[in-house]
């Protein structure tokens, strides 16, 4: 019996980091917000100015996402003029790749800046606590990922 207690806090400790994970997520998309973007479309951004011309199904396996999904995201940012799409292949138009303009360049540039401030200031004084749990949740990570592979 006393497992099943032991099991039952997990579960709630884990429910509870959960929630906390959501909230921390709403938090940080409010930066974003101001410059009428979400964090996921941040985050993609990011990843085009790391790899400046990507395709979409990659970025979809990066992102862990749907084709359909990925799209979505990316063709909010083409509207807005952020992005640009390239198709190399003329036998195949499923083959996107898609890049920065020169708008989506400067937009990475102001958001990267906020949020280096913003971590600056929050981190430094909680860095050396934050570290085991990021360890903990790439490990986390990881274990879900090779279960879900498992049961492919």
């Amino acid at each position: 019996m006393a497992n099943k207690v032991s099991t039952a806090i997990s579960v709630d400790q884990f429910n509870e980091w959960y929630l906390k994970i959501g909230q921390i997520y709403h938090k940080i998309n409010h930066i974003t917000v101001s410059h009428d973007l979400s964090y996921d479309q941040y985050l993609i951004m990011r990843e085009l100015k790391r790899i400046p011309s990507i395709e979409v199904t990659k970025l979809s396996r990066m992102f862990d996402i749907t084709s359909p999904a990925i799209s979505r995201k990316v063709n909010v940012l083409y509207k807005k003029k952020l992005i640009t799409k390239k198709r190399s292949d003329i036998e195949d138009q499923r083959k996107v790749f898609i890049c920065l303009t020169p708008l989506g360049e400067q937009l990475i540039e102001e958001l990267e800046d906020d949020f280096e401030a913003l971590f600056k200031e929050m981190i430094g004084e909680i860095n050396q606590e934050l570290m085991p749990l990021f360890k903990s949740t790439d490990c986390f990570y990881n274990y879900l990922s090779k279960k879900a592979q498992q049961q492919a």
